[in-house]
């Protein structure tokens, strides 16, 4: 055994080395790509893709054999960038599986058709096509697919887990306190109920609906003949190649990209990079909001309140930054973390143009820290709104006592300084008091929504109680000001700020780690990786994965601006 230790760790310390040694000769050596005449550029989608750039770890990620997240923003300034371009051509689009929500893909059709109208051929190629896949490449001039391809076309829908019949025969009770009149605050509610309630299936029907109808009205001004489509789907979501060539779905069956011998190409990140930056010294800040909004510092993968106020308070110093486009890309969480950079972002804005961008989502406190912006950009299929409050804790009397035959005796000093005991479920005195919690955080969710919107109250009122909506639908209510994504939004950021001028300086905050701090940062997640891979079975799966949602259910503590995500 202490030689198997021995050799573990010596080969770890080995790699390590390596690492170290491989990201210095990077540093050292690497020197940016040249763009050639009559390029064609190349965007392979797989994986995640995600907004906020991290270029840190790359070469950890190539020496493990793991793929790099694609940064939605730096692709869709890259396009930008190359409909303008002389050098650049075409553009060729690879797909694989890739992990984007609906508005994200709205905003790389929206970058396509700008291209094509510049005259730059966008041509797509994959052996499958997703209906997400099929309706980003649908934006493209043709479409190709190998003889045994497919292409899935379902429509939307969504089939959210209830685990109340789960914590019943683990002897755990949930308990939930939403605002007085949320009752479409359906975040917490699988913990409480064994099924969905009607206000939460009313509005994830909306939902849906406004979604699919956006979807259709796009792929019809692309050519698609949606009716013959909506009514083959109904009896079958499945298209052979042949079919889709029939239906107009293609423009061609192709076991390879179809393209000439002489075709320079370059990969989209590739070219990004080779691009010169601005030579003015004024500057754009793009500050990244993505994942949960947690309390606490760290910015991997989530939004806590201390790294967000930090990075905004750094802009806010930085005079050579005129303006700051605000990217959120988060269904909420922590009410009281929302608050903090809310609070950041409200002095923000007294000094410099500040300017929402929303991804995929911005609802709950997601929505809330998008209020102090000056302009509130969303594209149709955003999930917004969800104006609402809830506060979520557990309790397992019944499993500690009758199960396990534990049972805690409290002592205290007064009535209620005992109140939250595990084996306990909280009194109504307890109850009450985290409700008027609830309703004055709730009260307090409005009353920002009100100033920031520049809205009635009653209006916020009629629009709030935790209801979610499309930003097609947030905008006919007020709740954003103009449709768009993140291009629109720094456009106008810079016509606020450099309204006579050139181009600025685009800047991404929260600002990337260095590789050996990112390295030493990552090997816990890298070492839990590799365990989930070892213990893909059996037992140690289903342990693994209740682990995981033991750790998820931890971010919930406190009173929550978070929205219900759907797997679309």
């Amino acid at each position: 055994m202490k030689i198997f230790f021995a050799s573990f760790f010596g080969v770890l310390a080995a790699l390590f080395f390596l690492i170290l040694i491989g990201i210095g000769f990077a540093g050292m050596s690497e020197e940016a790509p040249k763009i050639e005449p009559q390029t064609t550029l190349v965007l392979q989608l797989s994986g995640a893709i995600q907004d906020r750039p991290t270029s840190s770890l790359a070469l950890l990620n190539e020496l493990l054999d793991q793929p790099n997240t694609t940064s939605l923003t730096e692709t869709l300034l890259a396009l930008k960038a190359a409909a303008d371009d002389d050098r650049v051509k075409a553009l060729r689009i690879e797909m694989g599986l890739f992990d984007m929500g609906y508005a994200s893909i709205q905003e790389l059709r929206s970058a396509m058709k700008h291209l094509q109208d510049m005259g730059k051929p966008v041509v797509v190629y994959s052996k499958l096509y997703t209906q997400k896949a099929f309706y980003l490449a649908r934006a493209a001039e043709k479409v190709y697919l190998p003889a045994p391809g497919m292409i899935e076309f379902s429509g939307l829908s969504t089939s959210p887990l209830y685990f109340k019949g789960a914590l019943d025969k683990l002897g755990v009770k949930a308990h939930l306190i939403r605002g007085s009149d949320n009752i479409y605050k359906s975040a917490g509610e699988p913990f409480i109920a064994d099924e969905m309630s009607d206000a939460n299936r009313h509005q994830i029907e909306e939902r849906l609906q406004s979604l699919y109808s956006g979807i259709l009205e796009d792929l019809e001004a692309d050519g698609v003949d949606t009716e013959a489509l909506d009514q083959r789907i109904t009896e079958n979501p499945l298209f052979s190649a042949e079919e889709a060539l029939a239906m107009g779905l293609i423009e061609g069956i192709q076991y390879t990209w179809p393209t000439g011998d002489d075709a320079t190409e370059m990969m989209v990140e590739d070219y990004y990079h080779a691009l010169e930056a601005p030579s003015a010294k004024k500057s754009i800040a793009v500050l990244i909001a993505e994942g949960d909004v947690q309390d606490g510092s760290g910015s991997d993968g989530v939004i806590t309140d201390e790294s967000m106020r930090e990075a905004i308070e750094k802009i806010r110093k930085q005079k050579r930054i005129g303006a700051v486009v605000l990217r959120i890309n988060s269904p909420g969480g922590s009410a009281l973390a929302s608050d903090m950079i809310w609070d950041a972002l409200q002095n923000l804005a007294k000094e410099k143009p500040l300017v929402i961008s929303m991804g995929d989502v911005a609802a709950s406190g997601g929505y809330y820290i998008a209020v102090p912006g000056q302009t509130l950009f969303a594209n149709p299929a955003t999930i917004t709104g969800s104006i609402g409050v809830f506060g979520l804790l557990f309790s397992a009397e019944d499993l500690l006592h009758n199960t396990l035959g534990v049972k805690s005796q409290p002592v205290g000093t007064h009535p209620l300084s005992t109140a939250l005991q595990l084996d306990q479920a909280p009194s109504s005195a307890m109850l009450a008091v985290l409700q008027k919690n609830v309703d004055r955080t709730y009260t307090r969710f409005k009353a920002v929504v009100a100033e920031g919107r520049a809205l009635a109250q009653s209006q916020v009122d009629s629009l709030a109680r935790g209801h979610v909506y499309t930003g097609r639908d947030a905008l006919r209510l007020g709740l954003i000001d103009q449709e768009g994504g993140f291009l629109q939004a720094l456009s106008f950021a810079q016509d606020l700020a450099y309204p006579d001028e050139e181009a600025a300086r685009i800047v991404f905050y929260p600002e990337d780690m260095d590789p050996l701090t990112q390295l030493l940062s990552s090997l816990g997640a890298k070492t839990q990786m590799w365990w989930n891979a070892w213990s893909h079975q059996g037992a140690l799966k289903a342990f693994s994965q209740l682990q995981e949602r033991v750790m998820d259910l931890q971010a919930w503590e406190g009173v929550q601006m978070r929205a219900q995500t759907l797997n679309l």
